[in-house]
């Protein structure tokens, strides 16, 4: 492996086009926010897009009234809005999208529309039809082939909805281990002011908690704004919880009606249509997909009116039951996002064999494999199969690297539909990028040169423009006139430069990690937490006179710099706090204060000792610290911690008769140093 002042220019380049990409999606965000700047044809597909994008993991969704506005449409899609196949002749990528889009959306993924593209998504996938008779594969419309983009669409919308399951049962579940911590509190045999301290950090805790997954939540539970709230909100929490989950009942119930009716109109429309026998056989080849998707929805309504019985009544509710409720929710929320998973196993194998395709096309010759197709096909496949690891990624990965033109396209691929008059539907080039970033954040034997990300972001920079209304915004790569940026393909265009993010996130830590002593979320996992630490200094709060020991807490600082990591804003403790000094002789604790904040953000541990400064000598100790400084400000979401440094931080006494240490002349340096990094991490 190469030293880390030889990979400084590389870390330096690829930290430079990660700034590049997240000023270009900042961009593309505020250009889709000016929604009053664009001509929208009320296209359901774009304005799902739009939201999609909008909606970025990992950050609060946007507020806006035209975000509002796009969401209030979404939430409102018919059936018959979701199944149309002449409203543009691709309801299966339309399903999709909307889905994608809702499941995205804070406390929509339980509206009935969600449930609609649930059902449409579900039943394409079962079904078998003309013109190649694929199970497993979806088409963009009825009447063309299935593809890898379409099927990965769906596969997309129908994980994005395992996530909110998953999301929604942790936040009820977080909430139920609140209230029991709370009632543990109110028993405890403490000095009242110690009970205050553990209360308010028991608040801030779980508010980081709360936050982080209230981005993507299925149920309405109208979450407090505050920290301060949380007292009134949880002595309401079962009335919440109870109107919550009917309110699911009476969707998923009202969205089996609809599918029902639509079923039954499907029959009778056989019998009028002008050439009975064909219709007939259409209605057939349905069935199989039908009575899948329609079961899946009827076990929907069933989870849900579980849930509702499980629940607490309505009047005085026993704490006991309250917290058995939370714990039964998160186990049956857990359940139905594995039921959710299992659906897509026909997706996988279709994926599979897609990828196997086009692998075995570009082996032998390279001319007749389909680059977009790949690159759908692998980056779908490592999502829902959650093997990364398969010898075929890096392969895929491999071709799609050496295929992309040095402007970031790829040669022509097969549309992923095509209209009865003649007309073929393409994907946006930045859709084909996108799925290629996937590969490469996960595919971590695939190198990740600048000069490959660099050939990825021309691509942006040259297709992105202004439209006669002076918005930025991206078009699409092909022919047409006249040249201005289009909506959906901005969206698209967002959605990608995220996900090229994050993977440049992901590659930068990783060739830092390589360099220093470092410890993964889940080995921390096994050892303490925030939440299992004991916290003496406490008892500071019944010293008479504390004078200088007036101050906050540890556990208010360790919470409020887990909150900085979540990217979760407690204002009512100030300023955001990611830095801290622990000091005091070996064996107080210094170190499993560290872990047990790492292990509570789910973030890796990077230990720093001089001995990492020292490694190539004396005479190249100035240089190699500063290779390591400038390495650690490039990480996202980790814990750093500098052990054992006062030798290089020793108290500068020119007058002293100590020896000259290795660190001496190094001392004068490093605050500035240590100041930089400061600032780094607070972005």
């Amino acid at each position: 492996m190469a030293d880390l002042e030889d990979q400084i220019e590389l870390l330096t380049r690829l930290d430079t086009l990660r700034m590049r990409s997240a000023s270009l999606r900042d961009e593309g965000c505020d250009a889709l926010l000016s929604n009053t700047k664009w001509e929208s044809a009320g296209d359901l597909v774009e304005d799902a897009l739009v939201v999609r994008a909008l909606c970025r993991r990992g950050a609060s969704p946007t507020v806006s009234a035209s975000f509002d506005k796009l969401v209030e449409i979404l939430e409102c899609v018919e059936l018959r809005d979701v199944t149309n196949e002449e409203r543009d002749q691709v309801p299966i990528l339309r399903a999709a999208r909307v889905m994608q889009a809702l499941v995205a959306t804070p406390e929509s993924a339980f509206r009935q529309s969600a449930f609609f593209s649930y059902y449409w998504i579900i039943r394409e996938l079962y079904s078998a039809d003309a013109p190649d008779w694929s199970a497993g594969g979806a088409r963009a419309g009825n009447a063309g082939s299935a593809t890898a983009f379409v099927t990965g669409e769906c596969v997309r919308a129908l994980l994005g909805f395992v996530r909110a399951l998953h999301n929604t049962g942790t936040l009820v579940g977080g909430i139920g281990d609140l209230v029991e911590e709370r009632d543990r509190l109110s028993r405890a045999v403490v000095p009242q002011k110690w009970l205050a301290i553990e209360s308010r950090r028991l608040d801030w805790h779980f508010w980081t908690t709360i936050k982080s997954l209230s981005g993507n939540i299925c149920l309405q539970l109208d979450l407090p704004d505050r920290v301060d709230d949380l007292d009134v909100y949880l002595r309401t929490f079962s009335e919440r919880l109870r109107s919550a989950v009917e309110l699911a009942v009476a969707t998923f119930r009202g969205a089996q009606h609809s599918i029902r009716r639509l079923r039954q109109n499907e029959r009778a429309a056989t019998s009028r249509s002008p050439d009975p026998e064909p219709a007939a056989r259409r209605f057939e080849r349905s069935a199989s997909g039908h009575l899948i998707a329609y079961r899946a929805i009827k076990k929907a309504v069933h989870n849900a009116e579980q849930a509702r019985d499980s629940l607490p009544r309505r009047g005085n509710v026993v704490v006991g039951e309250l917290i058995e409720a939370c714990r039964g929710l998160r186990r049956q929320f857990d359940e139905a996002a594995d039921e959710v998973r299992k659906l897509l196993r026909p997706a996988q194998n279709y994926i599979s064999a897609v990828l196997d395709r086009e692998l075995a096309a570009a082996a032998a010759s390279g001319l007749n494999c389909d680059a977009a197709e790949l690159a759908f096909a692998a980056a779908s496949f490592g999502a829902v199969s959650r093997s990364w690891e398969d010898e075929r990624l890096p392969r895929a990965t491999a071709y799609l690297s050496g295929a992309i033109s040095e402007g970031g396209v790829f040669h022509a691929g097969r549309p992923i539909h095509s209209k009865e008059k003649g007309y073929k539907l393409n994907v946006f080039g930045g859709e084909i990028l996108r799925a290629m970033a996937q590969l490469l954040q996960h595919v971590k034997s695939a190198p990740v040169e600048p000069r490959l990300v660099e050939r990825v972001m021309r691509f942006f920079e040259e297709t992105k423009g202004l439209n006669p209304k002076v918005t930025v915004g991206w078009f699409h790569e092909g022919p047409q006139l006249p040249i201005r940026p289009d909506r959906s393909v901005t969206a698209v265009a967002v959605l990608a430069l995220e996900r090229i993010n994050r993977m440049l996130d992901e590659r930068i830590n990783d060739l830092v990690f390589g360099h220093f002593s470092v410890r993964q979320a889940d080995e921390l996992r096994k050892g303490p937490n925030l939440q299992t630490l004991f916290y003496p200094d406490y008892g500071l709060e019944n010293m008479p006179g504390r004078g200088a020991l007036a101050r906050p807490s540890v556990a208010f600082s360790l919470a409020r710099m887990r909150a900085h990591v979540a990217r979760v804003s407690i204002r009512e403790s100030g300023r955001a706090l990611y830095s801290m000094v622990l000091h005091g002789p070996g064996g107080t604790g210094k170190t499993t204060l560290v872990e047990a904040l790492a292990a509570s953000c789910g973030v890796p541990l990077v230990e720093v000792t001089p001995s990492d400064i020292v490694v190539g000598g004396e005479e190249a100790v100035e240089r190699r610290t500063r290779a390591v400084f400038r390495a650690l400000s490039m990480l996202t979401r980790a814990v750093i911690s500098f052990d054992e440094f006062e030798p290089v931080l020793w108290h500068r006494d020119p007058a002293a008769s100590t020896p000259r240490s290795v660190f001496a002349f190094l001392t004068p340096g490093m605050l500035p140093k240590l100041k930089a990094l400061n600032k780094a991490l607070l972005q």
